[in-house]
């Protein structure tokens, strides 16, 4: 890697938990030297790309991503668009509302309304998505044309996070399939034992598919399904028609 894709990896590497790390712990995973990685840390520190903490010696991410989300949001108008209709799923379901966007062949939750269960600790803005488990990463993963998936595919680990991820290539290829056959993505307990999503596409003007819409709940509400799908499936068609309109 030069120094841009180092810089770029502390960024990224900031981003994931445990979101605060020392120079020594970031030299380590990185393979350089403690001082190597000082010079790149002085100039994302001089620039808020990354803050430090003078009493625990720890990086983590500075304010400058604050207002590149600002611009972000403003370009990609999924905020001011999208957000009305998490607060309308979350009162006519009491669940949480999820919106993840999917960058190149990463996504990662965008924004959330709180619902009332316990997945309200769980669920936290900015998380990455997996490609094998939960709605909103298998639907966004589905959506990816065919030899950008593949790649995808073959250079990543499927972790299993609990019994129900899926971890056999050939049976998460046969659920993407069946994802963009049926338009949505359910998952019980693939990510977190005993937790439920249901996530639909929210598609561009294109016919592309780079965000998503998600109720997040539990295993006990499976039976809500058919009642919530239609009502997800009209709220993001509304939201891609405003982005269409937007852009």
């Amino acid at each position: 890697m030069n120094s841009l894709e180092k810089a770029l990896w502390i960024i990224n590497r900031l981003a994931l938990p445990p979101y605060e790390m020392t120079l020594s712990e970031l030299a380590r995973e990185l393979g350089m030297t403690p001082a190597g990685v000082s010079k790149i840390m002085n100039v994302l520190e001089q620039q808020f790309f990354v803050a430090r903490n003078s009493s625990s010696k720890t990086y983590s991410i500075g304010p400058s991503h604050l207002r590149l989300s600002y611009v972000y949001n403003q370009m990609r108008g999924i905020q001011s668009i999208g957000v009305p209709f998490l607060h309308k799923i979350r009162e006519l379901t009491g669940e949480t509302a999820i919106i993840s966007i999917r960058e190149g062949t990463e996504g990662f939750l965008a924004y959330k309304v709180d619902g009332d269960s316990f997945l309200r600790s769980l669920v936290r803005v900015g998380k990455h998505l997996a490609i094998n488990g939960g709605a909103a990463g298998k639907l966004l993963a589905a959506w990816l044309p065919e030899e950008v998936r593949e790649k995808a595919l073959a250079n990543r680990v499927l972790e299993r996070m609990t019994p129900s991820t899926i971890t056999d290539p050939q049976l998460l290829r046969k659920e993407y399939e069946k994802i963009r056959s049926q338009g949505y993505s359910l998952s019980l307990g693939e990510v977190t034992e005993g937790e439920m999503g249901l996530a639909v596409p929210i598609f561009d003007k294109d016919g592309a598919v780079w965000c998503c819409l998600t109720i997040g709940s539990t295993e006990d509400k499976k039976h809500r399904v058919e009642e919530w799908l239609p009502m997800l499936e009209e709220c993001a068609e509304r939201i891609s028609e405003a982005l269409q309109f937007r852009r």
